[in-house]
């Protein structure tokens, strides 16, 4: 089990770029002309996005544990401190999912509306994508707050 937990940890937030980021350029690069040049900017944009959202959310969890290290250690925490863990990293990470939660939306409703038959039940298939959507933030966010609180690890 550890060695799939390490494998993971490794090819998971790698995995959700690319997935994301081909997910947001896939419905982008519908909407302009075959071999427009715009493609690659649409792609490059894209891959910015996911590669930010990935290492503000890690950016967080450090943030965070190390507040909290502070805390445990006798240390005082001042409401600045938090404040500024909420605003820069916590809202700025909030800001990169909502990106990004918007992006998987539009790419899963992109795809479910060229099936001729997806209107006979849509309630099911917008649960789903709000749970996959949901699932891949979350995967994302639970792997980097696990990755921050590994200390003295080969893996960080």
């Amino acid at each position: 089990m550890l060695f799939l937990l390490k494998f993971w940890l490794f090819i998971g937030p790698i995995a959700f770029v690319a997935l994301t980021t081909s997910e947001v350029a896939y419905v982008l690069t519908r909407l302009v002309p075959a071999g427009d040049t715009a493609d690659y900017v649409i792609a490059g944009g894209a891959l910015f996005i996911d590669l930010a959202m990935m290492f503000v959310t890690f950016g967080v969890a450090i943030k965070r544990r190390d507040l909290e290290e502070k805390r445990e250690s006798g240390g005082i925490v001042s409401k600045r401190e938090e404040g500024e863990i909420w605003l820069d990293c916590t809202g700025m990470w909030l800001v990169f999912a909502a990106i990004n939660i918007i992006s998987q939306a539009a790419f899963l409703l992109h795809v479910i509306s060229q099936n001729p038959g997806a209107n006979t039940n849509m309630t099911i298939l917008y649960v789903f994508v709000a749970s996959r959507v949901a699932g891949f933030i979350l995967g994302d966010a639970s792997t980097a707050f696990f990755l921050a609180k590994i200390d003295g690890s080969r893996l960080n």
